[in-house]
């Protein structure tokens, strides 16, 4: 499958989240942007934290912020149509 311009511009988005990853202990950053059906795009890192399970992945900090900010699904359709993500890691 050939990526669309449209899927080359969401993850250069994500690209550019890479920076902003929290990731001490693995050292992978991780980095998502969700596509609202609106058009909006919502970005999400990876945070890592010692004790494990208040690590958050990027994929789902992502879909917060985008129910946060009112891209959750309701009657009218669905909030997220499409979710890339990108990393640091060599594979």
């Amino acid at each position: 499958m050939t990526p669309t311009p449209d899927d080359v511009a969401l993850l250069a988005q994500a690209e550019a989240l890479l920076a902003r990853a929290y990731s001490p202990y693995s050292h992978i950053r991780v980095a998502a942007v969700a596509l609202a059906a609106d058009g909006r795009t919502f970005g999400g890192v990876n945070v890592e934290n010692s004790s494990l399970g208040l690590t958050t992945c990027a994929e789902r900090n992502a879909l917060a912020r985008a129910v946060l900010e009112g891209a959750a699904p309701d009657a009218a359709g669905p909030g997220i149509v499409a979710l890339v993500f990108t990393s640091n890691h060599p594979d």
